[in-house]
């Protein structure tokens, strides 16, 4: 079984491996993991440091363009090294993906995925490329919360009124979350021409559903932001084909040896769930 491994903002294939080193060794011998870098330097995130760079990301503007390119990255990783059976995401990896495949489904509902199961690992909030949906999220905010938005303020953004704006705050919420990673304040990301400031992928505004298992792993003392995200994107989601897995260290992968093996048997259920030989 080949899975495919996508790893967080400002870190590389080679941190993600000594993230995942527990997994990759209790881990079935016959389960091959392969790493995708992000096409992206960046500084550091926290911690990253101490491995040796480059620091690497799929996306460092969060606009939709720069999301539609984070996109086709994956999408030559399947044509050029696939078929995986199943991929295992990290923080702006796992955001990444699941935006890539409802993007696709919505785009193609008839076309089948190119895997099987997910395993997400404390993701950041999913991020919109396709321009349709964009201006679905444009269309309902007047000119008056467009210039909230745009003030980068917290408190002008929380006044932003209408069916965007729980998005819109998440979105908000998040970035300030992840400044000490991005090194950007609010306004960098939203004092823009309107059609390139990020918008979060909403399942209120998107109709494509994820039918494939997926095993949601989270830290316990992570940002509350984060804990939403992983909420948010479950609403993509088919809930009898997902489990929630909420270990004892915060935005990171498991390393006690008991939570490790929790890990490991929600990965094998989703296998088991996806139909897959396990």
């Amino acid at each position: 079984m080949k899975i495919l491994c996508l790893h967080g903002y400002g870190t590389s294939p080679d941190i993600l491996r000594y993230q995942l080193s527990g997994v990759l060794k209790m881990a079935d011998p016959t389960w091959e993991f392969h790493f995708l870098a992000g096409d992206i330097p960046c500084e550091p995130a926290l911690g990253a440091n101490n491995f040796p760079p480059p620091y690497m990301c799929y996306n460092n503007v969060f606009d939709p363009e720069h999301e539609a390119l984070a996109h086709d990255l994956i999408e030559d990783e399947f044509i050029q090294h696939g078929p995986f059976e199943g991929v295992v995401a990290f923080s702006q990896g796992a955001a990444t993906i699941t935006s890539y495949l409802v993007e696709r489904v919505a785009s193609n509902p008839t076309e089948s995925l190119p895997l099987r199961f997910l395993v997400l690992c404390s993701p950041t909030l999913p991020l919109a490329s396709d321009r349709a949906l964009c201006e679905r999220f444009i269309e309902n905010l007047n000119d008056a919360d467009k210039l909230r938005l745009q003030s980068g303020d917290m408190s002008q953004i929380a006044d932003i009124s209408g069916p965007v704006q729980p998005a819109v705050q998440l979105m908000a919420d998040v970035l300030e979350a992840t400044r000490e990673a991005t090194h950007q304040p609010l306004g960098y990301y939203f004092d823009r021409p309107i059609d390139k400031v990020p918008w979060a992928l909403n399942p209120d505004f998107c109709d494509a559903r994820l039918s494939i298992p997926v095993f949601h792993v989270r830290g316990k003392s992570e940002p509350v932001a984060f804990a939403q995200c992983t909420r948010w994107i479950s609403s993509f989601f088919d809930l009898k084909k997902q489990r929630f897995f909420e270990h004892t260290a915060g935005h990171d992968i498991p390393r006690s040896t008991s939570e490790i093996r929790r890990m490991i048997s929600g990965i094998e259920w989703a296998v088991a769930q996806s139909g897959l030989p396990t």
